[in-house]
């Protein structure tokens, strides 16, 4: 759930308005929106790597 507060947190801002340690622009498109929330939904509760 820590991540979906980040994406709200973060929604309807380029990925370069969101702090650098965030990553909220799941799908890449250089948009924090809809899309991006279907594609954490899809993933909740999987684990991932730590980013680089």
């Amino acid at each position: 759930m820590d991540d979906f507060d980040i994406w709200l947190d973060n929604y309807g801002k380029k990925p370069n308005k969101c702090p650098p340690d965030v990553y909220p622009d799941f799908n890449n498109d250089g948009l924090v929106d809809m899309l991006d929330f279907f594609v954490w939904k899809e993933n909740f509760g999987a684990t991932v790597p730590p980013q680089p």
